[in-house]
């Protein structure tokens, strides 16, 4: 029995890792699909989902120009 769990163990603990790096864009996701007002809500997914966010970083007013896509690039 101890065998088996020594072949698990280093298994686990890499899903572990990997769980943790990935949380970071799993909230990104989340929280872009959220309302305003449903923000801090404590629900692991969006109900309703809203795309309200996209629509507003890329709206005409603020994508027209392009400045924040200069922006981005040149600094990157």
């Amino acid at each position: 029995m101890t065998s088996k769990v020594r072949v698990w163990l280093p298994y686990l603990g890499i899903a572990a890792i990997v769980l943790y790096c990935l949380s970071p864009f799993y909230w990104m996701l989340v929280s872009s699909l959220r309302r305003q007002s449903d923000l801090f809500s404590g629900t692991p997914l969006p109900n309703p989902v809203s795309l309200e966010n996209y629509e507003a970083a890329f709206a005409p007013r603020t994508a027209s120009s392009g400045r924040w896509a200069t922006a981005s690039w040149w600094r990157a």
